[in-house]
């Protein structure tokens, strides 16, 4: 095969490989748009999943932490009556919330998602607990399945 042949041949397959990435990056900027909005109304109208994380807010006290829904309900828990937290994970990850902190309590619970508004506050008050375990927070932020992680008990 002569040099000028190779040449070509190359040349063609990089135009051809070329075209291919752009027809992929295309794709993806006009698709990807309409996947999470389709997937959100999916999401928004199932009565089995919980609401969209940026319309819940935690709010915490001296006395204890809250998270209000979007709908107006309210979950609550007392310091003093936290006994566990767990975060749970699941698999329906990117485009919905698949991290939860699950606050259990002697009289209830709260469940706050991960990107609930005043969340990282929530995180820096629960790793003052004695004991709290920040491995098992890493652990859970690298799952992609459907998982309970103990990060804390009384």
């Amino acid at each position: 095969m002569e040099a000028s042949t190779l040449a070509v041949a190359v040349l063609g397959g990089l135009l051809g490989l070329g075209a291919v990435v752009l027809a992929e990056k295309l794709w993806v900027r006009w698709q990807v748009p309409r996947l999470v909005a389709r997937r959100k109304d999916d999401v928004g109208d199932s009565a089995a999943l919980p609401p969209a994380a940026d319309a819940c807010v935690v709010e915490l006290s001296a006395t204890g932490v809250s998270c209000r829904r979007p709908r107006g309900s309210t979950e609550r828990v007392a310091w003093e009556e936290l006994q566990k937290v767990e975060i749970v994970t699941t698999d329906q990850g990117p485009l919905v919330t698949d991290v939860f902190w699950v606050l259990h309590g002697t009289e209830g619970g709260c469940v706050v998602p991960q990107d609930a508004v005043g969340q990282a506050a929530l995180l820096e008050r629960l790793q003052a607990l004695p004991g709290f375990r920040n491995d098992a927070v890493i652990d859970a932020m690298g799952s992609t399945e459907n998982a309970r992680f103990v990060a804390w008990e009384r």
